[in-house]
């Protein structure tokens, strides 16, 4: 059994070369092309390849033949023969006196098969790796107190600063890896390094470490580490920052919109980061889908380094936004918009530079519009735009003046610009989707009615509404006096000839009842009086009666205005009279006049004074039967007007002098006016407005009090003479 595992053990070894022997034997011409690419991705323009195939699995290759990429980094191997169809590239490059190559690292590139008769390698298998040299390197190392006995300090802060920018870390708390340890990838340059903790409210500082250099490695232990020794003998004390910062984290957001500022909903939207090394390509790091107002955002957007890495970097790189929009016609629109990101933990010198930093927003606008513009100036500028009767608001929220470029809707519509002290003006427009219109050049007038009328005349009505309410409710004229008596007496009068005729006729009514009431109680009285008389007397006063004048008598009497709700009280004729203190007329008594002795000519009971005879009139006389006879003077014509301006003053102002009212008579005896001449000028002053007569009465009217006639005139009533 031995023996025959042995001849099996030595059949095989003789068959397996023979199996691999037809590829080495028989030669095979191959064509192989390719791009040497760096690190980053860049094409290596001026880079050695060697084009070797594998011989006896792996373990030795054969070099099928050299070339130099060209300036786009491309290589090519036309009908080289190999044994072999499976080959390899070794790169070199050599910059600097350095050489960089992957010879040493062959096992992590892969055979490729060319047995194809031409073959494009992968990037994956042409890239070198090693160069350029990396752009980043490790700083790492311990925080410890400082002292003979030293000990980790862990969630201690380790400030790396290099100009106007400083980045922190935190050192680990012993759970996620070891008690005070610190890490951080850095940009290749010098630095100068210092750490700060907290105990027990009380903030302690290191002294700074400078000319920290920061190498390009790969992995963190090509890095010799850098311990931080922190004094706690005492308070920090300038600590820079004063307080310990806090962790925070980028965000990137914003709307993606039409030209009209209207968001795009369902927009797919893209981050990007720039390649290390080459701030003009960039890689996609994530995607983001707008919503109903076209909003987006990408939360925790961390600064890396280009995959497969894809290591947390403390540095600054160059990001960019892009969407697309398709439009109904099938064109696509395309916007980026650009910045930059840091790592957040970053102290900038102010928090609102810091705050700005970590939150960007970058907004996406297309060139495109479901809606058209149009724009729009006016004369004058600041004109408010209106789109069929509805304010046409901006983008800020706020309605659109003039000059400015307004979207509207597709369709046919009507602008109106409005100015204050200006007529309003329309125009009628069709807009046209993602169209510009004609532009719009208004000139508004100056209107007819000047703009201030309309609320004017409405602040007029309130007041006019507010003054009647007022009359309403104030009854009494006691209300109306003091300081505010000039300022309402207008309006009062205004309000008065504003009342309604059937509210007056109403009052004339009820006043008329009441005067009627008061004429039959002094009709009564009179009739009681008129029998007390002598038979003779009344015999004869009613004799020089006529027939009208008795009918008057019977049924007309002086009518007396109310005051204050109350009919003042007959004057007696013994009032009206004015009695001569050295009168040259000697009164023959009526009894001795008529041969009946033993009385008196009197009237109900009464002396009648005589009058004073004026200078103008005839002497006064007495009748046989003792009666007075009281001459009439020679007055103009009854109608015919007097000139006497003089009288007319004298009229209004003993009128005046006598608020409580005054006869005929007494007037005429007091101002010595003859009575057909005081009917004129009372007829005039009845014409000029300045009294008024009703029925034989004669109303003195005062124009600073209340309109109602009746609580605010002076009276005059006659007892004789004609109307």
């Amino acid at each position: 059994m031995k023996k025959l595992l042995t001849l099996l053990f030595i059949i095989s070894f003789i068959i397996l070369p023979l199996s691999y022997a037809p590829q080495a034997i028989a030669a095979t011409p191959l064509t192989v092309t390719g791009m040497v690419i760096d690190r980053h991705g860049n094409p290596i323009a001026g880079a050695n390849v060697q084009l070797i195939n594998d011989q006896f699995f792996g373990s030795s290759y054969q070099i099928l033949g050299t070339t130099t990429t060209d300036s786009n980094g491309n290589f090519e191997f036309i009908n080289v023969p190999s044994s072999s169809a499976l080959v390899k590239v070794i790169m070199t490059v050599t910059e600097n006196g350095k050489t960089y190559t992957n010879k040493n690292q062959l096992n992590d590139y892969n055979w490729v098969d060319a047995s194809q008769t031409i073959l494009r390698m992968p990037t994956s298998e042409t890239k070198l790796t090693s160069y350029p040299p990396p752009d980043y390197g490790y700083l790492w190392g311990l925080m410890q107190q400082e002292g003979s006995n030293p000990r980790p300090l862990a969630n201690g802060v380790v400030y790396v600063m290099s100009g106007e920018q400083r980045y922190y870390t935190f050192t680990s708390d012993g759970v996620n890896g070891i008690r005070g340890a610190y890490s951080m990838k850095l940009p290749v340059g010098t630095y100068s390094v210092y750490g700060q903790y907290m105990e027990n409210g009380i903030l302690y500082q290191s002294k700074i470490i400078s000319n920290v250099n920061v190498i390009g490695v790969d992995k963190e232990l090509d890095a010799n580490p850098l311990a931080i020794s922190m004094p706690m003998s005492s308070p920090a004390s300038n600590a820079v920052p004063s307080s310990i910062p806090g962790i925070f984290s980028n965000t990137v957001n914003g709307t993606v919109m039409f030209q009209d500022n209207t968001g795009i909903p369902g927009i797919t939207v893209s981050l990007w980061q720039s390649t290390d090394g080459n701030a003009n390509s960039f890689l996609k790091k994530a995607e983001a889908t707008t919503d109903a107002n076209g909003f987006y955002q990408f939360n925790d957007v961390r600064v890396t380094s280009d995959p497969p890495e894809n290591a947390e970097v403390y540095a600054r790189k160059d990001y960019r936004v892009s969407a697309t929009y398709v439009d109904t016609d099938g064109i696509p629109h395309v916007q980026n918009y650009s910045f930059s990101l840091y790592h957040p933990n970053v102290i900038l010198g102010s928090a609102k530079a810091e705050e700005s930093a970590r939150n960007v927003t970058a907004d996406l606008k297309m060139d495109y519009s479901m809606k058209g513009w149009i724009k729009i100036q006016c004369d004058p500028n600041n004109a408010k735009v209106f789109v069929d009767g509805q304010p046409l608001m901006g983008p800020d929220g706020n309605q659109l003046t003039t000059p400015c470029t307004a979207y509207i809707p597709a369709g046919s519509h009507t602008i109106r610009l409005s100015a204050t002290g200006y007529a309003d003006k329309e125009y009628p427009v069709i807009m046209v989707a993602n169209q510009q219109t004609m532009d719009l050049t208004a000139h508004l007038d100056k209107p007819i009615v000047p703009p201030w009328v309309v609320p004017a005349s409405a602040v007029l009505i309130l007041l006019i509404a507010a003054g009647l309410i007022l009359a309403l409710l104030v009854s009494k004229r006691h209300m109306f006096t003091g300081p505010m008596a000039g300022v309402l007496a207008p309006l009062n009068r205004t309000i008065g000839s504003m009342r309604s005729s059937g509210e007056a006729r109403k009052a004339r009514r009820e006043a008329q009842k009441a005067r009627a009431a008061e004429l039959k109680k002094a009709e009564q009285a009179h009739r009681a009086q008129m029998a007390d008389a002598s038979p003779l007397a009344k015999q004869k006063l009613d004799g020089r009666k006529s027939e009208p004048e008795r009918s008057f008598a019977a049924t007309e009497q002086p009518r007396l205005p109310e005051h204050a709700g109350e009919v003042p009280s007959m004057v007696s004729a013994r009032d009206i009279y004015r009695k001569v203190e050295n009168a040259d007329i000697e009164r023959v008594p009526h009894g001795q006049a008529t041969g009946n002795t033993g009385k008196s000519a009197s009237f109900g009971g009464y002396d009648m004074p005589p009058r004073a005879a004026p200078a103008r009139e005839k002497p006064i006389t007495a009748e046989p039967d003792g009666r007075i006879r009281v001459p009439k003077a020679a007055p103009p014509a009854r109608d015919q007007p007097t000139n006497n301006v003089k009288d007319k003053e004298r009229v209004i102002r003993y009128i005046r002098d006598h608020p409580d009212g005054i006869s005929f008579i007494q007037m005429s005896n007091e101002l010595e006016i003859p009575p057909n001449t005081l009917t004129i000028i009372t007829k005039e002053l009845v014409i000029n407005d300045d009294i008024e007569k009703v029925k034989g009465l004669y109303y003195y009217k005062t124009h600073d009090t209340s309109p109602d006639e009746s609580k605010s005139s002076v009276v005059v009533w006659r007892l004789d003479g004609e109307d």
